[in-house]
C-alpha cells in the first residue's frame, strides 16, 4: 500500500513543483512580473492531479491487480477523488510560497526601492 501511495504522491509533488517554475518564468516573460496569469493556476493543478491518478493506476490497479478484483470504478475513486481534499490545500499553500521565494526583488512599501535578492544557486 506504501508503494502505491509513494510513488504517485512523489512523481505529483515533483510535476507540481515543476509546472509552478514553469508558470513563474512564463509571469517572468510575459508580464513582467506582474502577476497576471492567475488561469495557469487551473491546469498546473489539473496536470498534478493527474499526475498522480496515473501512476496510482498503474500500479495499484495493472501491477496490483485491484482492477481486475475490485474493478475500474474502486480503482479511479482512489486514483483521482480520494487524495483530492489532500492536493487542493497542498497547493493552495505551496503556490503562493513558491511565487515569493523565485521573486526577484523585494519591494518595499510606500517607496520606490526595491531589494535585490542574493541568488543561492
Amino acid at each position: 500500500m506504501t508503494v502505491t501511495t509513494g510513488i504517485p504522491a512523489i512523481v505529483c509533488a515533483f510535476t507540481m513543483l515543476t509546472a509552478l517554475y514553469l508558470h513563474v518564468l512564463l509571469e517572468r516573460i510575459f508580464t513582467r512580473d506582474k502577476p497576471s496569469l492567475k488561469i495557469l493556476h487551473l491546469p498546473n493543478f489539473t496536470f498534478s492531479w493527474l499526475m498522480y491518478g496515473l501512476p496510482y493506476i498503474v500500479l495499484r490497479g495493472f501491477i496490483g491487480g485491484a482492477i481486475f478484483e475490485e474493478g475500474w470504478l474502486f480503482v479511479l475513486y482512489h486514483a483521482f477523488l480520494v487524495p483530492l481534499p489532500i492536493l487542493i490545500p497542498v497547493y493552495l499553500i505551496t503556490a503562493p510560497l513558491f511565487h515569493r521565494a523565485l521573486k526577484r526583488y523585494v519591494a518595499v512599501e510606500g517607496s520606490n526601492v526595491i531589494y535585490i535578492k542574493r541568488k543561492l544557486y
